[in-house]
């Protein structure tokens, strides 16, 4: 986590001076200093409880949590409520955390089954290494079982998708099935507003001091809606959606003759969700108001 507390004047010069704390409970936190060797920032090698013991309530004017929350704690609404503590009036939390869109229905009873047994961890992340390799390298039947269910590595070598499948075991906790209504609920809770969304999995600002919002993205009312993935994924999504294959479209110039557009391609393969959402926001579409990831309406496709 990266924290910028409020400014500080030098005297009476009217400079602003800013100051960085690193926030890393994890004892990689002592190899940052040397890398990031800034004399304006300071590197916490403390859990999250830990903070108050440096900074004063309210005193934090942007509080950035890149990737980290998943493993801060099992309770996404305390963690962002405790963060909210040392936000001041106005002030941001930027927050960034993977989500897939899918369940992951199996692989969570392995993480489940690991959690309890940490013995297991190496053999799941064998099985779920070679599961990937076969599934992922067969048709769309066996990619799309192993995607809904498992856990998917972007690595390209067996010996680093285990690796990284060992790391998923291991880490507790690895809490990546939250959505962006779980996010939504922990900042409403936390007395923040929602103001700016991203396409990068899941990337938001919250302001304290500003209105919660109760539903994130609902879909435009008579929209013509198009559904932008003309594969498995795509398909899942429309028939969850209520929709026919009509409005599955497989180009981004397609996509741009609807009112809305749902990027609900196989996130896997081809290009990154975010630089599809990017290119059709430059063509004026609004992400959260007429573009939207499949992922942002995963309460609606599990009906």
């Amino acid at each position: 986590m990266v924290i910028i507390p409020n400014c500080s004047r030098i005297g009476s010069d009217l400079a602003l001076i800013w100051r960085y704390f690193v926030l890393e409970h994890a004892e990689f936190c002592k190899n940052l200093r040397s890398l990031l060797p800034a004399k304006n920032v300071r590197f916490l090698n403390v859990p999250l409880a830990g903070l108050k013991e440096h900074l004063p309530p309210g005193s934090v004017d942007y509080f950035i949590a890149s990737g980290v929350l998943p493993h801060v704690s099992h309770d996404l609404d305390a963690a962002v409520s405790e963060i909210a503590r040392y936000i001041r009036d106005g002030g941001t939390l930027h927050i960034v955390s993977s989500y897939f869109g899918f369940d992951k229905g199996m692989g969570q009873v392995w993480k489940d089954a690991v959690d309890a047994r940490p013995g297991l961890s190496e053999i799941c992340a064998v099985m779920c290494a070679l599961l990937q390799m076969i599934c992922c390298a067969s048709g769309s039947g066996p990619r799309s079982f192993f995607i809904r269910n498992f856990q998917y590595s972007f690595q390209k070598r067996p010996r680093h998708i285990y690796r990284q499948f060992l790391e998923y075991f291991y880490v507790t906790p690895y809490e990546l099935l939250w959505d962006y209504n779980d996010y939504l609920r922990a900042i409403n809770n936390a007395g923040l507003g929602l103001t700016a969304l991203f396409p990068h999995s899941i990337a938001l600002q919250a302001r304290k001091g500003v209105p919660g919002q109760e539903l994130l993205c609902p879909l435009p009312a008579g929209a013509r809606l198009a559904i932008l993935g003309d594969d498995w994924s795509g398909a899942w999504v429309a028939r969850r959606l209520g929709l026919d294959r009509t409005h599955v479209v497989a180009t981004m110039d397609q996509a741009a003759n609807y009112d809305a557009v749902v990027i609900a391609y196989d996130y896997t393969c081809g290009i990154p969700y975010f630089r599809v959402a990017r290119a059709l926001m430059d063509k004026g579409f609004i992400l959260g108001r007429n573009l939207y990831l499949f992922q942002m309406l995963i309460d609606r496709c599990r009906r």
